[in-house]
């Protein structure tokens, strides 16, 4: 019997997804026709503003620094960071989600305007700025970042301080893996809107 209770809620769990889905795309294409119009003639025109405020390698968009690092591998990553106004204790890593960029984070990248860390938001392989892996895999991103994270705790770490990875999303599936497997990247981990994959015994 709790076979067949656990099939039926699976069902039912499934179907509701399911529906919710097909009403979302029903809104999204004929209501408000997001499927298929394209970009409006005000957005045309702030495209190429916004990508010189955010993109620009001259610019210091909210008072941020774009810097690269180029990892053992080869593969180059983007990343902004915050400095604080007086020396570093702590450092902050933010992985963003999909399909995201460094952006994402901006409101708390430049919240906080006094502070004793120094911010990090990363744009993760094959995002924004960041290269493309060869072999794109979950172990592949995994060890990417993870050789990230430690290039930024030599970089920007300090013996006193903490480390924090806050992520989201897509992000969040990576810091999740990195607190099982490599937990010693970090002393927190602060995962939010992701899915936490059970491992099998």
């Amino acid at each position: 019997m709790g076979a067949v209770s656990r099939a039926l809620g699976g069902a039912a769990t499934f179907a509701y997804g399911l529906l919710s889905l097909l009403y979302m795309f029903t809104l999204m294409a004929f209501r408000d026709r997001a499927l298929f119009a394209g970009p409006s003639k005000d957005e045309r025109k702030l495209l190429p503003i916004i990508r010189k405020k955010f993109w620009s390698l001259s610019e210091r968009p909210l008072g941020l620094i774009h810097r690269f690092v180029v990892l053992p591998s080869g593969t180059k990553l983007h990343y902004m960071v915050r400095p604080p106004g007086t020396q570093a204790k702590h450092l902050v890593i933010f992985l963003h989600g999909f399909p995201d960029s460094w952006l994402v984070w901006k409101r708390h990248l430049s919240s906080t305007q006094k502070s004793d860390a120094t911010l990090v938001a990363v744009d993760l392989p094959g995002y924004g700025g960041s290269d493309s892996l060869p072999n794109y895999g979950p172990d592949q991103v995994l060890e990417t970042i993870c050789l990230f994270i430690i290039r930024m705790r030599e970089h920007y770490g300090s013996d006193e301080g903490k480390v924090l990875v806050v992520s989201h999303d897509w992000g969040g599936v990576i810091a999740a893996r990195l607190a099982a497997e490599a937990p010693q990247v970090a002393d927190h981990f602060i995962i939010a809107n992701t899915l936490i994959v059970r491992c099998p015994p």
